[in-house]
């Protein structure tokens, strides 16, 4: 038996730049933006990162804007400054860009599939409410979205990625329909293919439902706002697991 292996890094179409996680130099988030031959000045939070890890005045880092744009260049300042030598694009990024709309679910679900959907590429996560999205998921997570934009801005810093997905809601479901979404799983429903009326090529809006799955009402009212339904193999999903599976499957197709 022959055993095959391939990365997200080799499978997904990222744009160039990243050097793989294993020779990443430290990254640090800037909080704005900068141009070669400036000094960035560390926000405090990643000050204590440097100085968790020890880091030594002249060790070359990387900055990130948050927005594409990544420095590199030396620390400095006894671990609060980066002189930027160089900046590059899009550095670890998808070739499209995907938004994740997601049910409100429960807190560590939640989490888990902001974490994972921004190492598989997400743009941006909408957060929507779902028939069956209880009450107090919806009012733990209003409560929860500067931890959730948090837990992005580290999974950036972690897998290699240049850009910081907005994590935004919770939305009504008539205002999620009204941004005319292009995808939503759907348990029973054949695999997307690129043959089957969307580019994968040109980014869009994935919908992905809650515990339990769309009421028939809600698949019909995103299918009658032009998303077309596709699914992600016959087992049941959960929901973190079901956003992990539908960014690789639209991104590899």
């Amino acid at each position: 038996t022959e055993i095959y292996t391939l990365s997200l890094h080799d499978a997904l179409p990222i744009c160039r730049g990243h050097e793989g996680v294993t020779g990443m130099r430290p990254r640090f988030v800037s909080g704005g933006a900068f141009a070669p031959g400036e000094t960035v000045t560390l926000a405090s939070d990643e000050v204590r990162h440097v100085r968790v890890r020890r880091l030594a005045d002249g060790v070359d880092v990387e900055v990130l804007d948050g927005h594409g744009h990544t420095g590199r260049g030396p620390l400095g300042g006894g671990g609060t400054t980066v002189l930027v030598e160089s900046v590059e694009s899009n550095v670890g990024e998808l070739a499209a860009r995907w938004t994740v709309a997601l049910a409100v679910s429960e807190a560590p679900r939640v989490e888990w599939a902001v974490e994972k959907g921004t190492e598989c590429g997400a743009a941006t996560f909408l957060f929507w409410i779902a028939s069956r999205s209880q009450p107090s998921w919806v009012r733990s997570l209003q409560a929860r979205l500067p931890r959730l934009s948090k837990v992005a801005v580290e999974a950036v810093k972690q897998c290699g990625r240049s850009v910081v997905p907005v994590v935004e809601g919770p939305l009504p479901f008539g205002d999620l329909v009204a941004r005319k979404p292009s995808l939503v799983a759907v348990l029973g429903a054949p695999r997307w293919t690129p043959g089957n009326g969307f580019r994968a090529d040109a980014g869009g809006l994935i919908v992905i439902g809650p515990e339990g799955g769309l009421t028939h009402e809600e698949r019909a009212a995103l299918e009658a706002a032009g998303a077309i339904p596709f699914g992600l193999g016959p087992r049941v999903l959960r929901l973190e697991t079901a956003v992990v599976a539908s960014l690789l499957t639209v991104s590899i197709g």
